[in-house]
Parts: C-alpha cells; structure tokens; sequence
C-alpha cells in the first residue's frame, strides 16, 4: 500500500489477517447498544415492578383494619364492635373498656351469689360438708331440727295458724244460744227451750247463731295472716335404726331453703296484712307446699349418674321443653322445683307472682285455677273477707348457685350430679360399687326415696 492512497487490496490483506480482532471489535461495537437498550429495558421493568410493591404495600397498609370487641354480658344483646387500622390509642381504650367489664361482671357474679345464698346455713352444724359417718345421734337431731323446729319456723315466717278449734266454736255458739234462751225464758230456760219459742224467735236465734259463727271466725282470722298446719309439708322418713346418707340428708337441706324462700314470697305478699289478719292477705291459706327430689333418680345399677346421657350443660343452656323458662341444672346452678297449692284473693295473683320472683331466684313455671265455694269453705271453718278467692295450683323453679353451694356438698353429692369422678373403691349410692352392681338390700327403709321432704 503506498503512501496517502487509500488501498483496499491493502486493507483486505490485514483484515485477512487480523480477522479475529476485526471481528472482535464489530461484535463490541454492536453489543453495546444493544446492552443499553436491554438495560434501559430491564430497569424500566424494574421500576414499575418496585413501584407496584410501593403501591400495593402503601394500599395494604391504609386498608389494613382491626375489629376491636367488648361483647356483651346479657345473652340476645349485642356488644360494642368497631373496624378500625392498628391504633395503640384505640387498643388501650379497649382493653380499658374490657378490664371495666370485666371487674363488673365479677362483681356482679359476687352480688348474685350473695343474694342467693342470703343468710342460709345448714340446719345442723357439722353435718355438711362432711356428714359424720353412722352416727345416728347427729341424723335424728338433723331429723328433729327438720321436722320439728324447721317446719314451725317455716310456719311462723307468715304467722300460720289452723281454723278456727270445733270445740271453741262449739263452745262460743252453745253460750249465744243459751244467754238467748235466758232472756228469753229467764229462769224457766233450759237447753230443751228452743221447742217453746216461737217461730219468729227461733228464725232470730238461727240468725243469731249464724252471726255468732261468724264473728268467731272474723275474730279468728285476725289473728293469723294464712291458715295452714305442718300437715301442708310431706315429712321425710322418721330416722329410727339406719342413718340417713349423705345424699339424703344434702336433699332434705336444699328442699327446706326452698320452702323458705317460698315462705318468704307469702310473707311479702301478705306484708300489708300483717297487723289486720287474713281478710286482708293476699294469700289466705295453704293446703301444700312440696319440693322434688333435688338429686336425680339413681340409674340401674346403684349409680345416680347415667354414663350415656349427655353431660349437664356447663353455660346454663336452655331447653324449652323441660318449661317455660327452659332452665335445667348445669354447672353453674341447680334447678329446684316447688308445687304449692294455695288460695289467694284473685285481684291479688300478680302481686303474688311477683312476690315470688322478688323472694330470691324463683319463678312461678305453672299456674292452675280453680273455683271455690266460699259457703263450704266457711262450713269449714275458712272465711277469707269479702274478696273473691280462687284456688291456685302452681310449680316455682328455684336456682341454687354451685358457686356456693358446692362448699357445702358432700363428696356423695357432688359424684351424684357429676361433679366429681366416684371412688372405685368406695360403696355405691345403694351400698354397691358405683356403677356397678348393688350391695345386697338391707332393711327397708321407712318413707320414700332419699330425700323426699317433698312430694
């Protein structure tokens, strides 16, 4: 190649040569700008892709929300709820407002169980919650302090009195018709006089007399506010030779609490009668007053619990078809029911009703009425006031909170109801095994089933 001209030949032979770095440098002339627009590409892709994250984490975290909750207390209400994003002033608040709630509840849970327990203690000291094994002494006080004292207590709560005695009404009308006779007949009268009076005299004497048994019976009932006699209550059986079991003896306590606290519901109603006497009661007698067995029926076997039933429920649900209220025993109350029959002047029943309910956790469950012959009544001895009167069977559920009555159960007791697994070893509720076969059966026993203080 000369010198200053351009010869191919020239440059052909070198690139010939030197291909491999001619190639080099096209190749790398070439690539980079392909590297920059994939670069340019990639960065591009990037970008959006970071930008997306950037946007999506931006939304998550405005859209981002907690439900804080105070639910409510009362079973049907609706508690307090409201969405809102993390906030630690809002979750402080909450916490704040459930704490409060929580310290309420308690303490109403604690006002509940005082009211139902009120000032009730067993009826004998040292018997619950561990009944002194086969002593005989402690069952017959128990017994005697039921019986006895317990049930004049019971009657005395509503200044609970019987009719009017045959033998003093007998007396009082045999004086009127003798002090008639008297001035009538003066010194000739004797008990035979009647015959000689005449027939006007005779219809005043009737009239007398009916006036007389009347003012006996007016009288009478001013000094009592219910007629009624320990026969109103079914006694348990006598405690003689065999000592009463734990399940027993727990049956027969709870049954009176009941009984008082529906004495207590009378004496309320009758409040406003107390210094006047029974015309002005709201309830005027009693014919009954009954509780039902308050531990459940032993199964077949000796054992009180039946393995395939379904447990008590524990939050206290309903079931509707046991009644009304739909209330049964669970594991957080026991469920007691009383059968009183009764008559109450019938203006009155809803106070009455709602005497019971004020009287402690009782509610009246059924309600039958019936008719009265207030002439028959009075034959008897009944005389009620002016105020029309009706009869009234009726059932009263009664709660007993587990919350403070379980300190007193036996062990017996809470095996019973399920609260406690039994002692393989101990004897069954019937002197067998629990759950097992019965021991064989030793005298029979005088009464009813354990615990049938009422009917």
């Amino acid at each position: 190649m000369s010198k200053g001209k351009f010869d191919v030949k020239s440059v052909m032979a070198w690139v010939q040569r030197r291909w491999s770095l001619v190639a080099f440098v096209v190749i790398a002339a070439l690539l980079v700008p392909a590297m920059v627009y994939f670069a340019m590409g990639m960065m591009a892709s990037k970008h959006n892709e970071f930008q997306a994250q950037v946007s999506k984490d931006s939304s998550d975290f405005n859209t981002t929300a907690i439900t804080y909750k105070v639910p409510s207390l009362l079973p049907g209400e609706s508690g307090v709820e409201w969405t809102y994003a993390p906030n630690e002033v809002v979750t402080s608040r909450f916490k704040e407002a459930l704490d409060r709630q929580q310290a309420s509840a308690a303490g109403v849970v604690a006002e509940a169980v005082k009211y139902n327990k009120g000032d009730r203690a067993p009826l004998v000291a040292g018997v619950f919650p561990n009944p002194p094994a086969n002593d005989l002494a402690k069952a017959k006080q128990f017994w005697r302090v039921l019986v006895s004292d317990g049930q004049n207590t019971l009657l005395s709560m509503i200044n609970a009195k019987p009719p009017i005695a045959n033998d003093y009404l007998a007396q009082r009308l045999n004086e009127h018709r003798n002090n008639f006779l008297q001035r009538e007949q003066g010194t000739d009268a004797t008990p035979n006089g009647i015959d000689r009076l005449s027939e006007e005299k005779r219809k005043a004497l009737e009239d007398g007399m009916v006036a007389e048994r009347v003012s006996a019976y007016v009288q009478w009932g001013q000094k009592l506010n219910v007629y009624a006699t320990t026969a109103i209550f079914n006694l348990p059986p006598v405690v003689e030779a065999n000592t009463p079991s734990p399940l027993e003896l727990w049956d027969w306590q709870v049954q009176y609490w009941t009984m008082q606290d529906v004495m207590r519901a009378v004496a309320d109603a009758n409040a406003s009668a107390k210094d006047v006497g029974v015309t002005k009661s709201v309830v005027k007698r009693i014919d009954r007053l009954t509780v039902d067995p308050v531990l459940p029926a032993p199964q077949q076997g000796g054992a009180f619990v039946d393995p395939a039933a379904p447990a008590a429920p524990a939050d206290g649900a309903h079931d509707y078809a046991v009644s009304i209220t739909g209330r049964k025993s669970s594991a957080l109350y026991d469920v007691v029911t009383a059968n009183l029959v009764c008559v109450v002047a019938t203006k009155d029943l809803p106070s009455f009703f709602d005497a019971v309910s004020r009287a402690n956790m009782m509610t009246v469950t059924s309600v039958n009425l019936s008719k009265i012959d207030p002439a028959a009544e009075l034959r008897e001895g009944y005389y009620y006031g002016p105020d029309g009167v009706t009869r009234v069977e009726m059932k009263i559920e009664a709660l007993w909170l587990r919350e403070w009555t379980h300190e007193l159960m036996p062990k017996e007791v809470k095996v019973a109801l399920g609260l406690e697994a039994p002692d393989p070893s101990a004897p069954g509720p019937e002197g067998g095994v629990p759950g097992g076969t019965p021991a064989p059966a030793g005298p029979a026993p005088s009464g009813r089933r354990a615990g049938s203080v009422g009917g």
